[in-house]
């Protein structure tokens, strides 16, 4: 789980317990223990503690998923049975150009993403292809390649240690590649999905998130709960009103604390409105 945001989202959950694996299979679940590190240095605290986890347990290989991917129910079969010491499924980046984090090429200050080549990507794409690795999302290591790597940060925290991993499996002459056909989700903060998709401009497209699955008419309330641990963000493709309020709710500039009137009623449009610990009633106009 990230550092600064530990949580899981349910979908993650959801797609890690419906992996096909005919063997009992131990699931780990981590947040980080000291959240007032350096981002960069939390993770790599973190994937070291469970390297060694696997080391000491004798186990044959770890599986790495982070805390906000949707995977699809064969990945960890394919990535299994694929001929690479470390395997991994297919993701696009969160933020910017939404790039799939699958590189074939990198070195210590750049790298070139198979979506930021037509022909290469068209050629992957549902293949099993060598590369130079990188992001650990949905990630399968073998045991010799841990018994020789550790994780490690960069020294002035200018990329993840995923980028240095992929790095230092290649200069130890480990094999890595990517399955283009295991495509995972990659979930936003505002519960967005990006998937990779070869059909779509930019090689991805976007699966909105909406807080309501059912059709909701002109004026019809409707009721958002937010989870005790954590917060959850109220937005919508069309404006809504918040009316009532029983949670703590902030946007730009404003906040609103249990019990607060809100008698003009609060906006909502497609930026971020957080609710936390509580419930807001909204409709839309």
């Amino acid at each position: 789980m990230a550092p600064s945001t530990p949580k899981l989202f349910r979908r993650t959950l959801d797609s890690i317990f419906r992996l096909d694996w005919p063997e009992p299979m131990p699931i780990i679940f981590g947040r980080e223990d000291n959240p007032l590190t350096e981002h960069y240095v939390n993770l790599t605290a973190k994937h070291n503690q469970v390297r060694q986890m696997v080391l000491d347990g004798g186990f044959d290989a770890l599986f790495l998923v982070e805390y906000d991917m949707i995977l699809p129910q064969d990945a960890l079969l394919r990535l299994a049975r694929l001929p690479f010491d470390v395997s991994y499924g297919l993701y696009c980046e969160r933020h910017k150009l939404h790039r799939w984090l699958s590189f074939f090429y990198i070195d210590e200050w750049a790298g070139v993403s198979y979506s930021q080549d037509e022909e290469r990507a068209k050629q992957a794409w549902g293949m099993a292809c060598e590369t130079d690795g990188v992001g650990l999302g949905c990630t399968l290591i073998k045991r010799k390649v841990l018994e020789q790597i550790e994780f490690r940060s960069h020294p002035e925290n200018k990329v993840a240690d995923d980028w240095l991993f992929a790095l230092d499996v290649k200069a130890k002459g480990f094999k890595q590649g990517h399955d283009f056909g295991v495509k995972c989700g990659h979930i936003t903060n505002k519960g967005d999905v990006i998937w990779p998709d070869i059909t779509a401009d930019g090689f991805y497209k976007v699966e909105f998130h909406s807080p309501i699955e059912t059709e909701i008419t002109e004026k019809k309330s409707l009721q958002l709960i937010a989870d005790r641990l954590g917060t959850q963000t109220v937005y919508g493709r069309r404006k809504q009103k918040i009316v009532t309020a029983n949670a703590y709710i902030a946007d730009n500039g404003h906040s609103y604390k249990p019990g607060d009137a809100i008698t003009d009623g609060l906006m909502v449009d497609d930026s971020a409105h957080y609710v936390q610990n509580g419930s807001v009633r909204v409709e839309y106009v």
